[in-house]
């Protein structure tokens, strides 16, 4: 299972967090970027893409 990021080719930073906060995936990527998270358990995670110095915040529902 993959996370596709779409966006212009730049470099930025996947911050990947569990639902205590914890982090469970940092990955610097030239977008478009996928990201592989088969490894990851079901449930809710936060996704944090840092592009140019700009911040965007996602949720990601894990389903199995």
């Amino acid at each position: 299972d993959y996370l596709l990021i779409n966006g212009p080719e730049q470099t930025a930073d996947i911050l990947i967090y569990n639902v205590a906060g914890n982090p469970v995936l940092f990955q610097q990527a030239l977008l478009p970027a996928s990201v592989n998270i088969s490894n990851f358990s079901e449930g809710l995670y936060f996704v944090k893409l840092i592009v140019n110095g700009q911040v965007f915040n996602e949720k990601l529902k894990v389903e199995k």
